[in-house]
């Protein structure tokens, strides 16, 4: 999550939707007071390597912000294996955690922590992912230091969890929309360039594919999930179907 006073924009980050990406893109434009969250230590790593910033103005303790920024600043001086920095991030959180915004807070809980003029004037923006690709790509994400055995027991699994849900994020208790603007991942470039008019940067320019490496199966969502399986994710995400006019499929018609 980003709130850039300098730039009067504010960046509610989603799941599996390329977030990560938009947030090193942006934190190259970021001022003093502007409020940055810590992402996963790998993306923190490449963040640093790649724009010198680190997260700042989250917490209520500068002090232990400091520690973790010397934290990234030690561990990009290492080569680490990415299970290795997964299991460093598993500790990060017992160690770094007085955090007043985080990673994937939510659009409600900023704007109950911001001043109301704040919210109000500052563009919002977010990004969404067609439901049954984001379960897929969730899935995969989940097992990326095995191999999927079972398909279907995995992917049963990730629906059940319903982590992949990103309506929470921008939507009120009424599931009404409480951003000024919903990147599609599907039309990402040409959505990216509408908001780099509206805020008057240049995102283009940094913008990075991470973690693109954990779907081994580059498939078609179709191709990998069953009948049921897309009858329980459009119940569950109903509103994102709705919210972004993504189609509901029937596996019979694709």
């Amino acid at each position: 999550m980003i709130i850039s006073h300098k730039h009067k924009f504010i960046f509610i980050k989603t799941f599996k939707v390329s977030g990560t990406s938009m947030e090193i893109a942006l934190s190259n434009y970021l001022g003093k007071q502007d409020i940055i969250t810590p992402i996963n230590l790998e993306e923190e790593i490449l963040r640093y390597k790649k724009t010198g910033i680190f997260p700042k103005n989250y917490s209520s303790n500068k002090k232990e912000e400091r520690r973790y920024n010397r934290y990234i600043k030690s561990l990009a001086k290492k080569r680490l294996s990415k299970r290795v920095l997964n299991n460093l991030e598993k500790k990060k959180e017992k160690r770094f955690k007085k955090m007043i915004f985080y990673n994937h807070i939510s659009g409600l809980k900023i704007k109950k922590l911001i001043d109301k003029k704040i919210w109000s004037s500052y563009f919002k923006f977010t990004i969404e992912r067609n439901p049954y690709d984001k379960v897929i790509s969730f899935m995969f994400f989940a097992n990326r230091f095995k191999k999927v055995e079972n398909l279907e027991k995995e992917t049963n699994k990730t629906i059940e969890l319903k982590k992949y849900l990103n309506y929470p994020l921008y939507t009120d208790n009424s599931n009404k929309i409480i951003v000024d603007y919903i990147i599609n991942y599907n039309s990402l470039k040409k959505d990216i360039k509408y908001v780099e008019k509206k805020i008057n940067l240049n995102i283009s320019k940094f913008y990075l594919k991470t973690k693109n490496y954990t779907r081994k199966d580059k498939r078609h969502f179709s191709k990998l999930l069953n009948l049921n399986q897309m009858m329980k994710i459009y119940k569950d995400a109903k509103v994102e179907f709705n919210l972004m006019n993504y189609k509901k499929k029937n596996k019979t018609k694709i």
